[in-house]
């Protein structure tokens, strides 16, 4: 029997947006464009999948006729959030589904079910649960320092570091800075476990998340990681390798200690930002920290012209100068909980360690830039 069901537009076009999240950039066969859609009697699904990462979601739907079909993903979810509120009803003809709405109705040519992959199944392991407002924390304060590059994949994941009676430990790095959160949480985990999850499975929890009271159960299996809440489904494989020892790159020993308030700072390398944006990529985005007695120097230099601006500080430790990529700073002072940063180096400012003052739940590292004179 033909698929059917009614909804309402809005639960529609909810549900249609968020599966989209699942859908590949570049899809190796045609099906894969497409998003699953079955009438069961547990409800109205959507499905989406890349192969790598893949999300089922059910939609509020009444009269449900049991089936299955596959639309164009992307053209569908934007037909939908057109359509005028209200309800909509569906019906699948041989190769099509009719949308009939308040003041019309749209024919879509649907695709191969057939060649659609079946949904994977969940494995079992460690189990740990965030909150809505973790979830966000978690991709403002470490998916920021996620690399983007194809030759090491394994620096584009956040790894989920975690063991009996310690905090939960979330890492990500580019290469040229690291954060680093330690969080209290709900976990049940009977071994050590470390596993690295791909940068855009996170980003599609987090927003699953916004609006769920309960929070989302995230469980790590040997290959894979399964992220769970009421009404939605969403599977990820790990990204194999070993990750580096995050622990080892933070300097043990901070000689040079600057307390500062995150607005004012953030004030300053914003403006300064805007002077040392270059075409030229070598020179572009360079800013020069100065810590003096009670004072922090933010100054930068570039074709147009030159910022210095003193920074009202609290130093502790030896003065010198360092050189930064600004949107590596701006980066790691927006992600900072609390009003007040402390930045840290070593003995020989080869690095700056971000905190909140007086917290060192959350680090934020960034390695300098070489600047040669002369």
């Amino acid at each position: 029997m033909p698929l059917g069901f009614r909804a309402q537009q809005k639960d529609l076009s909810a549900g249609f947006q968020l599966v989209a999240r699942a859908l590949p950039s570049r899809p190796s066969v045609p099906t894969l464009a497409g998003i699953l859609v079955e009438a069961q009697a547990s409800g109205l699904w959507l499905s989406a999948t890349d192969l790598e990462v893949s999300l089922r979601v059910r939609v509020p739907a009444s009269d449900l006729t049991p089936g299955r079909l596959v639309v164009p993903g992307h053209q569908t979810a934007e037909l939908i959030r057109f359509l005028p509120e209200g309800e909509v009803a569906a019906e699948q003809a041989d190769n099509s589904v009719l949308l009939r709405y308040a003041r019309g109705q749209n024919q879509i040519t649907t695709l191969d079910a057939q060649q659609f992959p079946a949904f994977p199944e969940p494995e079992t392991g460690a189990r740990i649960t965030l909150d809505a407002q973790q979830w966000q924390a978690l991709l403002k304060q470490v998916v920021i320092a996620c690399g983007h590059d194809d030759v090491q994949p394994m620096f584009n994941g956040i790894l989920w570091d975690l063991g009996p009676n310690r905090p939960l430990n979330l890492v990500a790095t580019d290469t040229h800075r690291l954060a680093w959160w330690r969080v209290n949480c709900e976990v049940t985990v009977e071994s050590e476990v470390r596993a690295v999850v791909p940068r855009r499975t996170v980003e599609i929890a987090a927003r699953l998340a916004q609006g769920v009271e309960e929070g989302l159960s995230l469980t790590v299996g040997r290959q894979q990681v399964s992220i769970q809440g009421e009404g939605f489904l969403l599977l990820s494989r790990v990204i194999e390798g070993r990750y580096p020892n995050y622990e080892a790159v933070i300097p043990r020993e901070l000689t040079t200690t600057v307390g500062v308030e995150v607005s004012v700072i953030l004030e300053a390398l914003e403006r300064a930002a805007v002077l040392v944006r270059e075409e030229d990529k070598t020179h572009a985005n360079i800013v020069r920290l100065e810590i003096g007695s009670g004072v922090l120097i933010v100054s930068g230099r570039s074709s147009i012209g030159t910022l210095m601006e003193p920074v009202e500080a609290r130093v502790v430790g030896e003065g010198g100068e360092v050189f930064f990529n600004v949107r590596y700073l701006l980066d790691g002072l927006k992600a900072l909980p609390g009003s007040r940063a402390s930045l840290g180096f070593n003995r020989d400012f080869s690095a700056a360690v971000l905190r909140p003052e007086g917290d060192e739940g959350y680090t934020y590292l960034v390695l300098p830039v070489i600047v040669r004179t002369g």
